[in-house]
């Protein structure tokens, strides 16, 4: 027990955005943290102010003006509230510590910083669509995140949000049975051959100059 903890614990910083009504960074972080032996996790949230209005997004909402004691109360129950959920489940602690911190600084540089400051050895950020006055906030890309990182970044994308891959008609059996026959020299069967046209061959001329 004594050689455990003495062990640095691993450091990892993840982005918290309260648009995010799946959470998904904030839960990839601490199941990442679940697998170690020693973890701290630290969720940060990046929010947008008018003097001492803080706006925050919430799921299903218009953007709201909170005072910053508001917003800590509120992210604070967001961030320990999918803990408990996840305890819940696996029925055991996630995670020796896990902390949460607020600012208004774009998020690049806010993350960037922290990892500093925390020594942190991962970064894990989600992405998602944004709109309105949340996408010129929001309006970082991974590739700014890891190119002021200290340290490795993770980049959580929802399952259902990747392009749909186009679906590729079979190759014609008689167009491989022509190449294979012709050994290369004709591409197509008499079929296909109506639509693509004869081979192009290309020649090069050595002209002199002048």
């Amino acid at each position: 027990m004594g050689v455990l903890s003495q062990q640095k614990p691993t450091v990892i910083l993840v982005g918290v955005d309260l648009a995010d009504k799946n959470s998904l960074a904030l839960k990839s972080a601490l199941s990442h943290a679940d697998k170690l032996v020693r973890a701290h996790v630290h969720a940060v949230h990046a929010f947008k102010t008018f003097g001492p209005v803080v706006f925050t997004d919430v799921p299903g909402m218009p953007i709201e003006g909170l005072s910053y004691k508001q917003a800590s109360a509120r992210l604070r129950s967001h961030v320990f509230g999918i803990r408990a959920e996840m305890e819940k489940d696996l029925k055991h602690p996630i995670c020796e510590e896990l902390s949460v911190h607020l600012s208004d600084e774009h998020p690049s540089e806010l993350l960037s910083r922290k990892a500093r400051d925390l020594e942190a050895d991962l970064i894990i950020v989600g992405t998602h669509e944004h709109k309105g006055i949340s996408r010129i906030w929001h309006g970082l890309t991974s590739e700014e995140i890891m190119r002021h990182a200290p340290c490795s970044v993770m980049v959580v994308r929802a399952p259902d949000r990747g392009p749909e891959m186009p679906e590729f008609a079979h190759a014609c059996p008689k167009c491989i049975e022509m190449r294979q026959k012709t050994q290369g020299k004709n591409l197509w069967c008499s079929q296909h051959s109506e639509h693509h046209g004869p081979r192009h061959t290309y020649r090069f001329v050595s002209r002199p100059l002048g």
